[in-house]
């Protein structure tokens, strides 16, 4: 996927929420760190802005792009339970939960441009479903080391990878086809667990983890 993929991960906690940039593409320049916070809601439009859908951007939230390198996927993972992914990555922004489905909206814009030429995956603790490669997704084999003995947080991860291994098998697709993929990945396997700090830690890393080999597959 390289460069090709825009990675957002929206980490929320009882507290707060946050968004972090995990991979942008060269072509998108983000807003300093005192742009105003962004709303849930949002999102939907400031996706179709940053895949070229739309010249309306985010008013508060502005952000660069060039229309000749857009982002050609977009991987969006929300992790419930955690403060944050990242330590220390600029490219974060508060987040206002201020509706419960953010991702619908965006898939009904791009139905609405592309129609049926396009991939779209949903993987969340229910599985995986969507278009014609998730049932692809849902097959595969993955090696992996996750370490954490919690099961639903497991099965959660394998299907992470199942993803990001099925999608580098297919990045040669996004050299021809015109319309933006989408990828939407729940991670509620840590959410409500009371674990020590070890325990944490580990389900932490194995998180960060797969969150990287989507990023870098």
């Amino acid at each position: 996927m390289g460069k090709l993929v825009l990675l957002l991960v929206l980490a929320a906690a009882c507290s707060a929420s946050v968004i972090e940039f995990v991979s942008v593409p060269a072509s998108v320049k983000l807003p300093s760190s005192s742009a105003s916070d962004l709303r849930l809601s949002q999102l939907p439009q400031l996706n179709a802005n940053l895949l070229g859908l739309s010249a309306e951007g985010v008013s508060g939230f502005e952000v660069e792009t060039d229309l000749f390198s857009r982002p050609r996927a977009i991987a969006v993972i929300r992790i419930e339970g955690v403060d944050k992914l990242n330590d220390g990555n600029a490219d974060t922004y508060n987040l206002e939960n201020d509706r419960s489905d953010q991702f619908s909206t965006l898939n009904e814009q791009l139905a609405h441009s592309f129609g049926s030429d396009r991939e779209f995956v949903t993987v969340n603790r229910d599985g995986i479903s969507g278009s014609a490669i998730a049932q692809g997704i849902s097959k595969r084999e993955v090696n992996n080391d996750i370490k954490t003995k919690l099961s639903a947080l497991r099965e959660e991860l394998d299907n992470v990878y199942r993803l990001s291994a099925t999608v580098n098998a297919e990045k040669a697709k996004f050299k021809t086809t015109s319309a933006p993929d989408v990828y939407l990945v729940t991670i509620r396997g840590l959410a409500g667990e009371n674990l020590n700090d070890e325990d944490r830690n580990i389900a932490m890393k194995d998180i960060q983890k797969a969150i990287n080999k989507v990023r870098r597959p």
